[in-house]
């Protein structure tokens, strides 16, 4: 049994790694502009054209790992302890996980994705174009997703609430670094862990703002414009840090239930 302090106070030294890669990526893209952006995406195609095969290798594996843990000795394992109770509904975690794990996308991309691969070659090809495109969006959706979901949220919550060690990424490496996570490293680790979160959440609120606008559009005539766009990220990103302040309880249930009741709606 781990016994390690399990406070998640940030340091100075995270923060100001965190901070330093955000302005330097900032400050890139003003100066950048449209070549940076371009840059980017031919960065990102070039990896998935030389590295897809491992992108489909990882994540069967992952999907095989988490099927063999569950029906091995360890799928018993109690997160949070032997005499940890259930804390919320069925109904409350399920909408939790749904709104942090699809949120505004699956509104849109679950009709968008597939037609979008039907005039785009997909990554699954087939006799059917119809077959091809929905097996790319289940693949960007599905069960494979959902694993990489299952996968972090089950390490921490393993370390942390089974270990007591920071609720952090620093925490998912200690049976390699041991104590060497509380130093240096393990703010680094910290630090990356936190900017390709940043950027995964800014991609997801960016495209979440511009079908907020369109939707707006269509409904009562607001003008899609950019300016629109910042307006509607600040508004979100204020209900957001409130809810997270507010706590689990208060804030993050009651909108991930409101955001269920509204999707069914």
């Amino acid at each position: 049994m781990i016994e390690k302090n399990n406070d998640t106070k940030s340091n100075n030294f995270t923060v100001i790694i965190i901070l330093s890669l955000i302005l330097i990526f900032i400050l890139l893209a003003l100066i950048g502009g449209s070549t940076f952006t371009d840059n980017i995406i031919n960065f990102e195609d070039m990896l998935f054209d030389k590295f897809y095969f491992l992108f489909f290798f990882v994540l069967n594996i992952v999907i095989i790992g988490l099927i063999v843990l569950a029906f091995s000795k360890y799928g018993k394992v109690k997160i949070g302890g032997k005499d940890s109770t259930i804390e919320h509904s069925n109904f409350s975690w399920y909408a939790m996980l749904f709104s942090a794990g699809m949120g505004i996308g699956i509104m849109f991309y679950a009709v968008a994705e597939p037609l979008a691969h039907s005039k785009v070659n997909p990554l699954f090809n087939s006799n059917s174009i119809i077959s091809s495109s929905l097996a790319t969006t289940y693949f960007s959706w599905g069960i494979h997703a959902w694993a990489i979901y299952v996968l972090v949220g089950l390490a921490f919550a393993f370390f942390a609430y089974n270990k007591n060690l920071p609720l952090s990424f620093r925490s998912l490496f200690y049976p390699i670094l041991k104590d060497k996570i509380y130093g240096k490293v393990g703010d680094f680790i910290d630090a990356i862990g936190a900017i390709v979160t940043l950027f995964a959440l800014a991609s997801s609120l960016a495209l979440g703002a511009m079908q907020i606008n369109s939707g707006l559009n269509f409904l009562i005539g607001l003008k899609i414009s950019t300016q629109i766009q910042v307006m509607i990220i600040i508004v979100v990103i204020i209900a957001a840090t409130i809810s997270v302040v507010s706590g689990l309880d208060k804030g993050i249930k009651i909108l991930s239930k409101l955001n269920i009741y509204l999707a069914f709606i």
